[in-house]
Parts: C-alpha cells; structure tokens; sequence
C-alpha cells in the first residue's frame, strides 16, 4: 500500500496539469476506493467519475476499479500505515 501512495504522490503533480486535447490518446482512468467501502459503493463512484471524466472530455473514458476490500473502520485505518 505504501509504494502506492507513494506512486500516487509523485505522479499527482504532474496529472494535476495534464491537459487532454483532440490530439492526446484516449485517457484510461483507475479508481481507487477509500476506506470501509462496500463493492457496490465502489462501483457506483467509479461510475460518477466515469461520467464526470467523459462530460468535461467531451468523449467515453475507459475507468477501471481497483476495488481494496474493507475489514472494518479500525483495520483499514492500521493499514494505511503499512
């Protein structure tokens, strides 16, 4: 999990200034959910910023889910640590 946000924190500057235009290739995007998220809440995120992406692009945005299962509150606050 560490190497993820890790990831994350360095590759969140430069996409926070990407651009896509009409030249750019077709944008993949992944979700990650947060803690103590059911499958289906997961989903249904994924699927708001699938719509949120493709109505400001103008054009479909294949989104993928990188569902993390939850084992209670408490548990997957520990494993943010590890």
């Amino acid at each position: 999990m560490n190497k993820i946000l890790c990831f994350l924190v360095f590759i969140a500057p430069i996409t926070a200034f990407a651009e896509i235009n009409q030249c750019s290739a077709i944008p993949k995007m992944f979700h990650i959910n947060g803690i103590t998220t059911s499958p289906s809440d997961a989903k249904k995120s994924k699927d708001q910023l699938r719509l949120l992406a493709e109505e400001k692009l103008g054009g479909s945005v294949d989104t993928f889910l990188a569902y993390n299962r939850t084992n209670g509150f408490f548990s997957d606050i520990a494993q943010t640590f590890y």
